[in-house]
């Protein structure tokens, strides 16, 4: 039943004029390439095993908004995952388990909020000093 929920959101969702997707990390490289991802400007990304992969990049040019969830493990993310997505405003890596944020985060000029609730083992966050808009 929950499938057949998250399908119908899903097709509810895409024919918005501001797409927001709501995926899980399986076949995420694969969809970042796709017609659906450059139009996308909200996405909530749902990662539920350890053994789940990001892409080195995710090309979403008209992203405005990306919430990352974890449950209960950490989560790799690349040091340029971030580099292709100019327009992001809001960033959510709440409950992460890393000690440093992604390098390609500097690139994030117009970010204007970023997440970091619960991420205990971040230790080096100067990397966050050049995003003037935050």
């Amino acid at each position: 039943m929950h499938d057949v929920f998250y399908d119908v959101v899903r097709e509810i969702a895409s024919k918005d004029p501001h797409p927001f997707v709501v995926r899980q990390v399986v076949g995420l490289e694969e969809w970042s390439e796709t017609n659906e991802s450059k139009n996308c400007t909200f996405i909530s990304l749902h990662c539920k095993a350890v053994d789940e992969q990001l892409p080195q990049v995710l090309v979403c040019p008209e992203l405005h908004f990306f919430l990352l969830h974890i449950d209960k493990y950490s989560l790799n993310i690349p040091n340029t995952f971030f580099q292709r997505i100019k327009r992001l405003q809001v960033l959510d890596l709440s409950r992460m388990d890393f000690e440093e944020l992604p390098s390609s985060l500097n690139s994030l000029l117009n970010i204007r909020t970023l997440r970091l609730d619960g991420c205990y083992e971040l230790k080096d966050i100067t990397g966050i000093g050049k995003l003037t808009k935050l």
